[in-house]
């Protein structure tokens, strides 16, 4: 039987422990739920499981960064759009984007990269000078307060998920990451079934052993899929 789990990722892992851990539960031989290698299996599993469940929190750096560029985007997107109104010198709707455009130049930086604090500083500003309301009669006038509306949604939707993502790495640094639980479980998920593969002989572990054995080849071929 299989005893060493080195190349099965995380959540195989917490997996083939909880199987073992139940089909143990369940056995017929005297006294094996309350076996000390078998307590060490289950005190060693549950902060392993309780992190593994907790990673998908901590790995939002792929969308977290999307969303920083779409707001990036949103931004210079209406930036780009009063640009182009005041083109047309002639009109109406140019006077009021060129107004909008001179306070966006004289009180708010422009941004060099994707630094998330930067950014965050720059759409803060931003944000309470496209809302302020000597700019709100411009955005009327040129019926753009939706286009406000959306630069402060994309930067809304990111600040949600890094929050998201600050209080997931806060909880892992507090609790301890899978990889740190790692080890000790596998230790002494090999311990207790080293220990099952030595007693099979004996009356109930045997079919344990097979119960055990069979459950470990199924999860190995499923994880080759």
């Amino acid at each position: 039987m299989k005893t060493s789990f080195r190349y099965s990722s995380n959540p195989e892992l917490s997996g083939i422990t909880l199987d073992v851990i139940n089909i143990s539960n369940q056995s017929a031989v005297p006294g094996i739920a309350d076996d000390p290698l078998l307590r060490a299996v289950k005190d060693t599993h549950a902060p392993f499981h309780e992190a593994v469940l907790r990673e998908p929190t901590t790995r939002l750096g792929k969308e977290l960064g999307k969303l920083n560029r779409k707001r990036i985007k949103t931004a210079n997107a209406l930036r780009s759009l009063l640009r182009q109104i005041t083109k047309f010198s002639n009109t109406v709707r140019s006077a009021p984007a060129a107004a909008i455009l001179k306070e966006w130049d004289m009180q708010v930086n422009p941004i060099s990269g994707n630094d998330y604090d930067e950014v965050n500083a720059y759409m803060n500003k931003l944000i309470a000078l496209l809302k302020s309301d000597g700019l709100k009669p411009h955005f009327e006038a040129l019926m753009l307060t939706d286009a406000v509306t959306d630069v402060e949604t994309a930067d809304a939707e990111f600040q949600t998920l890094y929050l998201e993502q600050t209080l997931g790495n806060a909880e892992l640094r507090r609790r301890g990451s899978a990889t740190q639980h790692r080890a000790p479980l596998e230790k002494a998920l090999g311990n207790y079934l080293k220990f099952i593969t030595v007693m099979r002989g004996q009356p109930g572990y045997d079919v344990l052993y097979s119960k055990l054995n069979e459950t470990i080849k199924t999860a190995k071929k499923a994880s080759k899929k």
